[in-house]
């Protein structure tokens, strides 16, 4: 996949930008807090209509007006260039059209052009909260492969009727009903979540390792709030547990209580890694997801690094680009561009106050 424009309006610092792109390595520079990253956040859009920096959108609608417009010009697998519009609503909401047409779902536009951020803040998946991890991983498993996003879905909405059954006080008659078929959709998305770690995994540790110079052995697995990943045990969970889940007026059990857990030959990565290996175990678990994205789909992600590549000493650069396939589409940002740290032929535009200027 190629992003050949992008026209941009009232989207955060940007009033008006229409930016076209001729080659595969893109770069933006400038100061801090001039529009770099807020352009990075627009391409990223593409993938899911979701940010990388928030989870409301509204915030990416510049000041004082209603509408945010991206509209983008791409090649891809199709036999014509595609076009995608995406409008974000200051009252609320959020509107698709590809070529013309509108998206009625985002099922209907997941992963059709597909991007992988590379961020400072990536060390947050290492170190941060386990939501942060089941945001990311669902993402990623659900554009990967339809059957997550629909298993994900089911059980999700599933979830959310169970928990107002619990505060509303109905029957444990009721709830029991309701317990079997949520059960059959978290023992699914169980299964899916464990079959791509164990999928994921050994790329990951792959990739660290040549980024780490071979000095750790990396792990990555899934902690489960239930062992077996079986309905049949979750439901007598569920019911053990009813009472406290009455209280509380929420389900305390399930893969919503999931989590991912990083290792390193000293012990879990959040609690023992060095500052230096979280930040590679963050990069390698990135440079993972790329790889494993493109091997599910017709299209070869974009990868959207920002302000990543100027702090990577030489061995880490040279396994960054080891990784990638030679026609991936790379646009990344930094305060300067240094040409002995970014190989080939670069577009490099500066970015002022919201306003881009191509320079080479």
């Amino acid at each position: 996949m190629k992003i050949l424009s992008c026209n941009l309006e009232n989207f955060r610092n940007i009033e008006s930008a229409r930016l076209r792109f001729e080659g595969d390595r893109i770069f933006f520079v400038g100061l801090n807090g001039q529009g770099k990253s807020n352009l990075l956040e627009a391409l990223g859009l593409l993938h899911a209509v979701r940010s990388f920096r928030t989870s409301d959108l509204r915030h990416l609608i510049r000041r004082e007006q209603s509408m945010a417009r991206i509209y983008f010009e791409l090649e891809s697998g199709a036999p014509d260039q595609e076009t995608v519009l995406l409008q974000l609503k200051r009252a609320g909401g959020r509107e698709v059209e590809l070529n013309g047409e509108r998206c009625p779902t985002l099922g209907d536009f997941l992963s059709r052009f597909p991007a992988i951020v590379l961020a400072t803040d990536d060390v947050q998946i290492i170190r941060g909260s386990p939501s942060i991890r089941r945001r990311m991983m669902d993402l990623h498993f659900a554009s990967s492969q339809k059957s997550y996003y629909e298993a994900l879905r089911e059980f999700t909405r599933g979830l959310a009727s169970r928990n107002r059954l619990l505060k509303k006080g109905a029957s444990d008659q009721q709830i029991r009903a309701h317990d079997y078929p949520l059960s059959e959709a978290a023992a699914s998305l169980s299964h899916h979540r464990q079959r791509g770690t164990e999928s994921l995994s050994p790329l990951f540790t792959s990739i660290f390792q040549k980024i780490s110079g071979g000095k750790d052995d990396p792990g990555l697995r899934l902690r489960s709030s239930f062992q077996k990943g079986s309905a049949k045990e979750l439901r007598n969970i569920w019911n053990e547990g009813l009472e406290r889940d009455r209280l509380l007026g929420s389900t305390q059990t399930g893969p919503h209580r999931d989590d991912w857990i990083f290792s390193t030959e000293t012990g879990t990565a959040r609690d023992y890694a060095s500052d230096g290996q979280q930040r590679n175990l963050a990069i390698a678990l990135k440079l993972a997801l790329f790889r494993d994205l493109a091997s599910h789909l017709s299209e070869t992600p974009v990868l959207l690094a920002d302000d990543i590549l100027g702090e990577l000493d030489a061995r880490r650069r040279k396994a960054f680009w080891e990784t990638l396939p030679s026609d991936c589409q790379v646009f990344s940002t930094g305060t300067e561009f240094d040409p002995d740290r970014h190989p080939g032929d670069w577009e490099v535009f500066r970015v002022e106050e919201g306003r881009f200027e191509r320079t080479s």
